[in-house]
Formats: C-alpha cells, structure tokens, sequence
C-alpha cells in the first residue's frame, strides 16, 4: 500500500472509467490466447476489479483455497509492484510458473509490471476508487 502524501494531487475514478479499464483488460485477454479458468481478486481492491472482470470473460472468482496454476490474479493497482510480488511468490513456490496478473491501472515506476493493463499512469496523484471511502466523504 503506497501512503498518501499531504497535499497529493487525488484523481477520482468514476464507475464509467472503471468499465472501460474492464473493456480494455478483457481484450487483452482475448487476444492473448491465454487461457484461465478462475480469477482470484487480491484483498480490497483486487476483489470488486474481479467481480467485474468475472462477469466480462465470464469465469468463477475463487477464494484463497481456490488458487491454482491458471488463475488470473487482479488487483486494482499495481503502484510500486510489492503487492503483486508477494503473491506471485505463490506461483513460484507451489505450482513453479509465474503468476498472470491484470490491473485496472498500473504505474510506468513499478516494479511488477502486470500482463493486463487498463491503464498506465506517469503521473504521482492518488488514484481513488468509487468503491472506497476518502476522509472528505
């Protein structure tokens, strides 16, 4: 989790961003040929991005116990990567095959770049989800 910086430009994802970013990953996906056959959202985040995507490509979402070699793991953020580095620890360790990851937006500074992509950021600001509350709400 990256904290917020007082005084940080926050750029405010609407729902409609949120879809589109869905629209993108789930066409990256068909185009990759790769297939899955469940999807894992990381805890917070990572799990509403997987309902929607869930929906979109149409596969099971799993619980931890459900993981398994050919699960696609989303998250809806990868800022500096430590997240999605930690859980591909898993892949490597049970199943030796790297981790296939999609995320709604992605930072070009991190250090865990995702397969799927709905967006690349270059910019500092504090990205908020429509599904979360700020201290001004």
């Amino acid at each position: 989790m990256v904290e917020r910086i007082e005084g940080q430009k926050k750029r405010i994802l609407s729902w409609d961003e949120v879809v589109n970013r869905i629209l993108i990953i789930a066409a990256e996906i068909k185009q990759s040929k790769m297939e899955f056959n469940s999807i894992y959202g990381i805890p917070r985040g990572g799990q509403v991005v997987a309902v929607l995507l869930s929906h979109k490509i149409d596969l099971p979402i799993v619980d931890r116990t459900g993981i398994n070699a050919k699960t696609l793991m989303v998250d809806d953020i990868s800022d500096t990567g430590n997240t999605l580095d930690d859980a591909s620890e898993l892949f490597k360790i049970k199943w030796d095959t790297p981790m296939h990851c999609a995320v709604l937006q992605q930072r070009v500074t991190t250090e865990y770049p995702a397969n799927f992509v709905g967006e690349n950021i270059s910019d500092e600001s504090w990205q908020q989800y429509p599904w979360e509350i700020s201290e001004e709400n």
